[in-house]
């Protein structure tokens, strides 16, 4: 008994280690939530969790469906879209899921025909359309694709690095700005920095 308790404390020994010293496991924290509902991965240990901010405690939590995830982001429909980096059998996948039955309702994965992959960052966004646009960091890669998986729009990043060229940049993220957001932009860069917009970027 008592070495299963000594077990017990080092393997939480263990993952606190991990999780405040690897940079790799740091937690992240993901503001797009819904209402109280603060979604954070902890990705050395393939797990997200849901925060209630009013109660001020973890309301959710899963692992073993991901591997290394990224992004978990809750939907306006209940669901997580979430970035799965390693857990398609070393692959990547983007899956959407119902948290309280874990049933997939909607995935776009790597395999052998489709070598979808990219082994940390990555992340993706659920656009107005339906579509979802997703980044595959490592090879500096990102694609829009349909809820039947139909890439529409691609982007690769033409930035090489080393005398083969064969090192492409990665892009860590890119993100859908929508008609509103671009607009917003336009005036700001008419508008003086003393404009009297509290949302001015330079105040």
């Amino acid at each position: 008994m008592r070495f299963v308790v000594v077990l017990f404390f080092f393997f939480l020994f263990f993952c606190s280690f991990c999780f405040f010293f690897n940079d790799t496991a740091t937690t992240e924290i993901y503001t797009l939530s819904l209402h109280d509902a603060l979604p954070i991965s902890l990705r050395s240990l393939s797990t997200i969790a849901v925060v209630d901010l009013s109660e001020q405690k973890v309301t959710w939590a899963l692992l073993g469906m991901w591997a290394y995830q990224h992004q978990p982001t809750i939907l306006p429909n209940g669901n997580i879209l979430i970035f799965d980096n390693l857990g398609q059998e070393g692959k990547s996948k983007v899956i959407e899921f119902n948290p309280c039955t874990q049933e997939v309702v909607w995935a776009y994965r790597g395999n052998a025909d489709n070598d979808f992959r990219t082994v940390d960052m990555g992340s993706q966004q659920r656009l107005s359309n339906g579509n979802t646009l997703i980044t595959e960091s490592r090879d500096g890669r990102v694609f829009e694709v349909t809820p039947d998986n139909t890439i529409v729009w691609e982007f690769i990043n033409p930035q090489r690095s080393t005398t083969n060229n064969d090192l492409i940049a990665t892009i860590f993220e890119m993100v859908r700005i929508n008609s509103i957001n671009r607009n917003q932009v336009r005036k700001w860069r008419s508008a003086p920095i003393d404009s009297h917009d509290p949302d001015h970027p330079e105040k």
